[in-house]
């Protein structure tokens, strides 16, 4: 019988149409290897569990996140005078916090695993080993983003960061093991908070391949450039405002007519930038496979973050070529202009995605190269970290991985 264990996060894993959603979906997928895995959330578009998603969940429960009845002077007033930051804050209600206390009252878990948002869930006592799941390191991408933006804006972004240290230093604090995308984020870990480097461990970004057969199979429409990723980030928006001023215009001129198209969470006012720009927006799609499959190249301006970048490893997967920054390719194991395109300079990547539209050939040899690649990312891939990283919790043998072996075709238009 296997160990159980408590993951408690913000929003249920599915549609997977942002990173950390697809991160949590991963990892409960490779949890349930090893673990029973029950599953807590503050917020669904769906009440059900999707079928495809069930097989790795014995119990899920979600509890919508309260929402005050307030005025708009007393929620003024509530946002000055709270300590924290919202990141941390207004995800939990009671019931929430009743149904984890019942679950870990009757429930021999072996570990709670929990996204920040969702630490007001956790007992008073440490009675079971709690993992931090983190998907970076709070505090410090906070203090980045205050150092990106004019201000007054950099002044509230500073103080939204001085208040969520303390949270989430308290979460470390409380934290058997702390598992984070990449060693840079754990030297953030180590360099804002401290202990021991036994306390973070790498947990890397991976993709499900096998998922995204049906979109390898489909052949992309002509001259198709598409953007995805929450826009709702102040990073993503910085790269897509950056792509739209520096990089569209040269475009336009280098290539005949790009259909240029943005796919992923987005504000109104990002909605009616784009059509200024004369760019489609796809606001918050169910998912992606569609926008992948119609995608001759991805173009991903990523000038923040931490990588491997998950929307890099989706259009690998799905076999669309990519050209993106010097920070998009970090973290991912790469060649120069063999798997992925890598260009800082708004008139060369340009330049690229222009040249990859028109050459079917150099389509061909990217997406080849990066099927080879995106193998290694494999969510059973990263499952084999996962074992390692969680058997302090179970005294059972981790699972054997079989290697995944992909046979992989290119399409394109004829």
């Amino acid at each position: 019988m296997k160990p159980r264990i408590l993951f408690i996060c913000p929003s249920a894993p599915w549609p997977q149409t942002s990173a950390e959603l697809i991160r949590n979906s991963g990892l409960i997928a490779g949890l349930s290897r090893m673990f029973t895995v029950d599953l807590v959330v503050a917020e669904a578009n769906d009440d059900r569990i999707p079928e495809a998603f069930a097989e790795f969940v014995d119990d899920y429960a979600i509890f919508p996140r309260p929402h005050p009845n307030t005025t708009l002077l007393q929620a003024i007033i509530a946002k000055i005078a709270q300590r924290s930051s919202n990141t941390a804050t207004s995800w939990v209600s009671d019931a929430l916090k009743d149904y984890v206390a019942e679950r870990v009252g009757n429930c021999p878990y072996a570990a709670i695993h929990v996204d920040i948002q969702m630490m007001d869930a956790l007992p008073n006592r440490d009675v079971i080993p709690i993992v931090y799941n983190a998907h970076t390191c709070q505090y410090r991408q906070k203090q980045q983003q205050s150092r990106m933006s004019s201000w007054p804006s950099s002044i509230v972004t500073e103080i939204a960061a001085q208040r969520l240290r303390p949270l989430e230093a308290a979460l470390v604090q409380r934290a058997t093991l702390v598992t984070t995308p990449t060693e840079s984020v754990s030297r953030d870990f180590l360099t804002a908070y401290g202990y021991s480097p036994s306390k973070y461990a790498v947990v890397p970004n991976g993709v499900d391949v096998q998922r995204y057969a049906s979109v390898r199979a489909i052949p992309p429409k002509p001259q198709t450039v598409l953007i995805t990723g929450s826009m709702e980030k102040h990073s993503s928006l910085r790269g897509l405002l950056w792509f739209i001023s520096e990089v569209l215009p040269h475009l336009r001129t280098l290539s005949q007519k790009p259909n240029v198209r943005v796919a992923g969470r987005m504000s109104p006012n990002v909605i009616r930038e784009l059509a200024y720009a004369g760019i489609e927006a796809y606001p918050n799609p169910a998912t992606m496979d569609e926008h992948l499959a119609d995608a001759t190249v991805i173009a991903a301006p990523i000038f923040a973050g931490e990588g491997p970048h998950m929307r890099i490893l989706e259009a690998w997967a799905a076999g669309r070529p990519v050209i993106t920054t010097t920070v998009g390719a970090y973290g991912l194991r790469h060649r120069e202009d063999h798997e992925i395109i890598v260009r800082d300079n708004p008139f060369q990547f340009a330049e690229a995605i222009a040249h990859v539209l028109e050459n079917t050939s150099k389509r061909g040899a990217i997406t080849q190269a990066a099927a080879k690649r995106v193998i290694e990312y494999d969510w059973s891939m990263v499952t084999e970290q996962i074992s390692h990283t969680y058997k302090r919790f179970t005294p059972s043998t981790p699972p054997s991985i079989t290697p995944l072996t992909l046979n992989f075709s290119v399409q394109t238009e004829v």
